[in-house]
């Protein structure tokens, strides 16, 4: 009876966090309306449209993967590296990185276990901030982005393997231009929630980075027809309703969109990312990175602390500047065009990236 218990409060505590991801993209779309609306939940669409000749086949380090490569509208000789978070994809990701295009050449790497590319575990590696910086200094080299000065924008998670990458090959100072920083944080500290402090949390994350447990979460719980099932009966037992879309398309849209991200994802990468979270600090013994950084916030990150993150950064880098970005949450789930992502972008950042 006890293991049942702790199994089932594992499988309840889950679902509630995850759903928060729908929360999330349920908030955001109320920011938008009309055919702006429309555009956010057209995933499938935004799939289609990604040019053959832009995406690429990636393999890093034995693991298979794709790249986004995209030719630069100007400043042809600006080289922009891209780094996504947790939960992502090329497609949840691609027209921010069209919108980078404005200001030079755009490379934006699969992360192994994220967006469909194969995780660590196949290698026989686990998915920690260090094997993901050995990684995104391998795909700098590999594509001899090391020889030219690069731009790197960063959001949320890969915020993390970004600093890492950096703090363990110093060699690539040289070659860093500067830091964007899309709703990043250095240390477990700055959540402004204490989510990682509970105990059934805790023990969740235990069993869920099992090989076992991680498949039986994954496969009985993340398939496509559970989830359908959580997300229908979420909207019927939330009372609030801006928690729910206008219209039953919209709604099975929604639904769609985050399927299709699930799916990308392994499973035990993820729950695996979340153990990493509830316990680590960059800033541990390391000097400030000789560097400078732009940090994008949101007002009201339902995540974050942002004066802890500020002053976390602060200490990261030789040099941080914070800009709030036109949001309310931590990110949105999918954004419709380049216009859409322009909305988001402070000024500030517009004419840094212009330089």
């Amino acid at each position: 009876m006890a293991l049942f218990e702790i199994l089932s409060n594992h499988l309840a505590a889950k679902c509630m966090r995850d759903f928060a991801n729908f929360l999330i993209l349920s908030i955001t779309l109320k920011q938008y309306t009309g055919s702006q609306r429309f555009r956010l939940l057209n995933f499938r669409d935004n799939m289609l449209k990604i040019p053959k000749n832009e995406l690429l086949p990636l393999r890093i380090g034995g693991m298979n993967g794709r790249l986004l490569k995209i030719a630069a509208k100007d400043n042809q000789d600006v080289n922009i590296l891209l780094v996504y978070g947790v939960h992502s994809s090329m497609e949840r990701m691609y027209t921010t990185a069209k919108f980078h295009s404005r200001y030079g050449r755009v490379w934006m790497p699969d992360l192994p276990g994220f967006g469909g590319m194969d995780s660590f575990y196949k290698i026989g590696r686990e998915p920690d901030l260090d094997n993901y910086a050995d990684y995104l200094y391998t795909f700098i080299r590999t594509y001899k982005l090391d020889k030219k000065k690069i731009r790197i924008v960063a959001m949320s998670f890969g915020f993390l393997v970004v600093t890492r990458m950096l703090q363990k090959y110093p060699q690539l100072h040289d070659n860093v231009e500067f830091v964007v920083s899309f709703v990043g944080f250095g240390k477990t500290e700055d959540f402004s929630v204490d989510t990682f402090k509970k105990p059934i949390i805790k023990i969740s994350l235990r069993l869920s980075n099992t090989k076992l447990g991680s498949w039986l979460i994954g496969t009985l719980l993340f398939n496509k027809v559970s989830l359908r099932v959580m997300f229908k009966l979420f909207r019927l037992f939330n009372p609030n309703p801006k928690y729910r879309h206008d219209s039953k398309r919209e709604q099975d849209q929604a639904v769609e969109m985050e399927l299709e991200l699930w799916s990308n994802n392994d499973a035990r990468t993820k729950f695996y990312t979340y153990k990493v979270l509830s316990d680590f600090d960059l800033t541990k013994g390391q000097k400030p990175l000789p560097l400078d950084l732009y940090d994008m916030v949101t007002p009201t990150d339902q995540y974050f602390d942002s004066e802890s993150v500020n002053k976390t950064l602060s200490q990261l880098y030789r040099s941080s500047e914070m800009y709030m970005a036109n949001l309310r949450l931590h990110a949105p789930s999918v954004i419709g065009d380049e216009e859409d992502v322009a909305k988001i972008y402070p000024e500030a950042i517009k004419k840094i990236l212009a330089k």
